[in-house]
């Protein structure tokens, strides 16, 4: 199964449905199941707090889980276009504020689009990677969520 490797509190809110969105250099042709894993760094959970404090974001997000270096859930990803496609409100896909104040909507960036998010009951231990890649279920113990 393909995983993609998400900051936190970008990983936390994707799985739990709050970010639709996830805004990157670059794009996919890859549609399908998705292991969204959080990352060891934690550079950017105090924005999460400047979001708080503008109303941007739901307060109830201060009580969600924030594990690092975890397989969380699972989302589908449905769609990657140019960012300037979800500013434009085009088609279902149309971004609200909260999404913006939760990506990098510049010229030259890609959203891919996700839906059906599913957080584990329980954060499953795992090394991440960079880029979209492959979890190696051979690796899995009975322990793991997935």
């Amino acid at each position: 199964m393909k995983a993609l490797t998400l900051f936190q509190p970008w990983a936390t809110l994707v799985v739990y449905g709050l970010k639709h969105i996830e805004t990157r250099s670059w794009r996919t042709s890859f549609r399908g199941p998705l292991v969204i894993h959080a990352s060891k760094n934690v550079t950017y959970m105090p924005h999460l707090l400047v979001l708080l404090s503008r109303g941007q974001v739901p307060p109830e997000v201060r009580d969600l889980p924030y594990p690092t270096g975890a397989l969380l859930g699972e989302v589908r990803l449905v769609h990657c276009a140019p960012t300037s496609w979800f500013i434009q409100g085009r088609g279902r896909q149309a971004i609200s504020l909260m999404e913006e104040a939760l990506g990098d909507y510049r010229e030259g960036r890609w959203g891919w689009a996700f839906q059906d998010p599913e957080p584990y009951a329980r954060p499953a231990p795992w090394k991440g990677q960079r880029g979209l890649w492959t979890l190696d279920r051979e690796k899995e113990t009975a322990d793991d969520p997935i």
